[in-house]
């Protein structure tokens, strides 16, 4: 069984991140991949996964949901056929209860023979009535059989007061549903983090962010009379926000590292804001191999980059990455201690 549900989606920065990962650690993981509309090519996606993700123990589940795709039923059906069929690759498709019709019939036709299948209820789009009432369609609609379902109960964006909701609801939801200890799995995915770090003043000493997804699994764990698989967002924002225009998030130089409790969050400025540049990551990197939160360069290849890079000279030095790097360093740590940790 997989210990950790992370949910991606099909950006390159954060499929890279699965290449920097230990066998040991890609077994114990089942990425929940979104498909978004500025993401990577379905093309790109099919030889990533074929060349990273492509032992009989990886499992992959791909959500194909978001009405914004323009890709066709045809294009999406072909990616699911080159990566079970022909690449052999453990991906399930996700269903979720608000996808259009058209993408319905899909799912329906990706099913015929009776494979496993994920069911992704949005809590924060529905109640638990609701989510019963989609889930017993769902299993009579598609005549599939409950042991080859996975059901993951996203919580999405959560702050302390959602905590105390849900630590209730998810319990109970998971109780109502009849047989539900004969599904494959069930994962409960929530995420914390803001869109961007706006509210974090740029500042040396580290932000810290308490790891509710932490806190509220372990309180539905507890309260449960199933196993439950922890799952998050990592790093991000759950919902996926343009990357340009007037509703983009503000980049900046700042380092996201996870903790068993908390994120520490080194806060910087725009690349093009601060007379370093990208070399803040430099700065960061140093305050935080000499802090008490750096488990030392052989924790996972993210660490071992970490102390790299704090070696560097400080100063305007573009090699210590981007954004894309930073995240693939950050997920490659985050991934690695969910994994350990469940």
């Amino acid at each position: 069984m997989h210990k950790y549900f992370p949910a991606f989606i099909t950006k390159r920065a954060e499929l890279k991140s699965l290449r920097k990962l230990t066998p040991e650690v890609k077994a114990n993981i089942s990425p929940v991949l979104e498909i978004i509309p500025d993401g990577m090519s379905l093309s790109d996606l099919v030889e990533s996964l074929k060349t990273h993700w492509n032992q009989p123990n990886h499992q992959i589940l791909i959500d194909f949901s978001n009405p914004e795709l323009k890709e066709s039923n045809e294009d999406l059906y072909n990616l699911f056929r080159a990566l079970i069929k022909v690449y052999k690759i453990n991906a399930l498709p996700v269903f979720t209860p608000n996808m259009s019709k058209e993408r319905k019939e899909l799912f329906k036709t990706l099913t015929t023979n009776k494979i496993k299948v994920a069911f992704r209820a949005k809590l924060y789009e529905s109640n638990e009535k609701e989510v019963l009432s989609d889930f017993d369609e769902f299993l009579k609609e598609y005549k599939t059989p409950i042991d080859k379902v996975l059901l993951i109960v996203d919580c999405g964006h959560i702050t302390a007061i959602e905590v105390l909701s849900y630590e209730y609801t998810v319990p109970r939801l998971i109780k109502e549903i009849d047989n539900a200890e004969k599904l494959i799995e069930v994962a409960v995915i929530s995420g914390v983090f803001p869109r961007d770090l706006n509210e974090f003043t740029d500042r040396p000493e580290p932000h810290l962010l308490e790891r509710l997804e932490q806190k509220l699994f372990n309180s539905i764990q507890e309260k449960s009379h199933l196993n439950i698989r922890y799952g998050d967002y990592g790093i991000r924002h759950p919902y996926h926000f343009p990357q340009s225009g007037k509703d983009a998030p503000t980049p900046s130089c700042s380092i996201k590292y996870s903790t068993e409790s908390n994120y520490i969050i080194y806060r910087g400025k725009k690349s093009e804001n601060h007379e370093l540049g990208t070399g803040q990551y430099i700065e960061h990197s140093i305050n935080l191999v000499n802090s008490q939160y750096f488990p030392g360069k052989s924790f996972c290849w993210g660490d071992k980059e970490i102390l790299k890079i704090s070696k560097f000279q400080i100063g305007p030095d573009s090699s210590a990455g981007g954004s894309e790097k930073w995240i693939n360093i950050s997920l490659s740590h985050h991934i690695t201690l969910m994994s350990q940790i469940q």
